[in-house]
């Protein structure tokens, strides 16, 4: 089994009806589905998500009802979460030498803690990852499942 670290941007991509397709997230979701990929994060991924549900609603792209669907159903996946917590000084650094925000870097440093895959949409995070000798996938090249 593949151990991956996605970023919201991964999931975001699943769940918001006008986030366009995206084959590799449909790829990712695909393999968690079927447990040929486990997928570690930092236990703010849900809570992130939420966040982002929320202004999708403030906007008018989703509803409150399709919100709380989404977040039960994304509740019900087998992720391994991990404490901020042990990451706070890496994220710290990472923050500040690759101009990103200390929960985007949780992202990045749990993947140099855990040895797991990147994939995410965000480009700073993966030139960031790629910088610190990471195996980083973008989205967009994450290949199709074997067997």
């Amino acid at each position: 089994m593949n151990s991956v670290v996605l970023d919201a941007s991964v999931v975001l991509r699943w769940v918001l009806p006008d986030a366009g397709e995206d084959l590799g997230a449909s790829r990712v979701a695909e393999g968690l589905v079927n447990g040929r990929v486990r997928v570690v994060s930092p236990d703010a991924l849900l809570p992130e998500i939420a966040e982002v549900l929320v202004r999708a609603i403030r906007a008018g792209r989703l509803t409150s009802d399709t919100a709380q669907r989404l977040l039960i159903e994304l509740a019900k996946l087998s992720l391994d979460e991990a404490s901020p917590r042990g990451l706070l000084g890496d994220s710290l650094g990472i923050a500040l030498e690759h101009g990103m925000t200390v929960q985007s870097a949780h992202y990045v440093a749990l993947a140099r803690r855990t040895g797991a895959a990147f994939v995410s949409a965000d480009g700073t995070q993966l030139q960031a990852a790629v910088q610190m000798g990471l195996r980083a996938i973008v989205l967009d090249e994450v290949p199709p499942p074997v067997g």
